[in-house]
């Protein structure tokens, strides 16, 4: 049976008309794989290649792994200590035995490194007689310039610029070193070098000095900032119980020496002849002034300039006769040389005694060093 042509063109029509329809609708004008399927009214699978498999889910992320521990730095290694000046040879601060009547402190350095106080080492001698010297059994120099000594009761005290050091001379041990403080009664401190010991009459030590508290920091206090200028020598005493460490100064100065060159410097005081009452002497290069006073604490008058025989000086009176020592450039470097004379005056013309060259300390272990700066004591049993 043929069927009519007419109708079935038509029903074609509808069918693409249908097709357009659907296609217009379907998904929204997608133009993904669904889209096409339902347009073309066939089923998945049927004329068309297969859809793609879903997507594999992203693998979860994998934590970070965590950092290595990092190693503990290892420590920076501490810097060598700088080294020590070679320890001149002795028995540390124990075991020290003074037997002689007289002891004498004195500063030692090298003949080619001695400019420098910080160069200087402190010795203690001792004599039965101020001529024959060695030095004290178990002493140990320690690093310090310009010493001086004195006792009280049963210690010696060891002075230098600014500190002071306790010889017991029971136990035989010597303490560490410390510092020394001088104020005026209203307490204002006091700047000072050359420290010079003595006992007053009241059993008290006073401390002569050179005052240095109007030189700038840095400024050798024995000089001039500018020529003339004057240098105050002042006196102090020692704050009781302090154990030589506090020292209140007497209203003053002792003396005030002008100079137009050079220095004035290191004052030693000792008591002279009951006709001389107390003497002081200034060091002036190798010349050294002598200035007496009847009062320990009064204002002390220039008696007379004892000519290149020494600087930095030491004087004793053993009740008869003045000793001289001081500290004099010679051939062999710088040396101790000693004087004695009946009277003050005597000390300019007197003949040399002796030399005390390093040579004269061989414990000192080295020749090649330069000794100086005595400071006399005759010890009280």
């Amino acid at each position: 049976m043929k069927t009519n042509p007419g109708a079935s063109l038509l029903a074609w029509r509808l069918l693409l008309v249908a097709a357009a329809g659907l296609s217009a609708c379907g998904g929204g004008g997608g133009s993904g794989p669904a889209a096409s399927s339902a347009g073309s009214g066939e089923p998945p699978g049927v004329g068309s290649p297969p859809p793609p498999p879903p997507p594999s889910p992203a693998p979860a992320p994998s934590p970070a792994p965590s950092p290595a521990p990092s190693p503990a730095p290892s420590p920076a290694p501490s810097p060598a200590p700088a080294p020590s000046p070679p320890a001149p040879p002795g028995g540390g601060t124990s075991g020290i035995t003074i037997t002689k009547d007289y002891v004498m402190a004195f500063h030692a350095c090298s003949a080619t490194d001695c400019g420098s106080p910080s160069n200087h080492f402190t010795y203690l001698a001792e004599s039965s007689d101020l001529t024959n010297w060695t030095i004290v059994s178990g002493w140990t120099a320690y690093q310090g310039s310009v010493p001086d000594v004195i006792q009280k009761g049963t210690n010696l005290y060891i002075f230098n610029p600014g500190t002071v050091r306790k010889l017991d001379l029971v136990a035989g041990t010597l303490g560490p070193s410390r510092p020394v403080a001088i104020r005026t009664a209203d307490g204002v401190q006091v700047r000072f070098v050359d420290p010079s010991p003595i006992l007053d009459g009241a059993g008290k030590v006073a401390l002569f000095y050179l005052d240095s508290t109007s030189v700038p920091v840095g400024v050798d206090p024995a000089g001039c900032v500018s020529y003339p200028c004057a240098k105050n020598f002042g006196s102090a005493v020692e704050v009781e119980g302090s154990d030589m460490t506090e020292f209140t100064a007497a209203p003053g100065f002792r003396a005030t020496v002008n100079i137009s060159s050079g220095t004035a410097s290191d004052p030693d005081i000792f008591a002279g002849a009951a006709a001389d009452g107390y003497v002081m002497y200034i060091s002036k290069g190798n010349n050294i002034e002598v200035w007496t006073s009847a009062s320990l604490a009064g204002t002390y008058s220039l008696q007379t300039t004892v000519m290149n025989k020494g600087g930095v000086p030491a004087g004793f009176h053993d009740g008869t006769q003045y000793w001289f020592f001081g500290a004099l450039n010679q051939g062999s470097g710088k040396n101790i040389v000693a004087y004695k004379s009946g009277s003050i005056p005597g000390l300019t013309s007197a003949p040399a005694s002796y030399t005390l060259t390093p040579g004269s300390f061989p414990s000192l272990g080295n020749s090649a060093r330069l000794v100086d700066s005595p400071g006399i004591l005759r010890v009280i049993r």
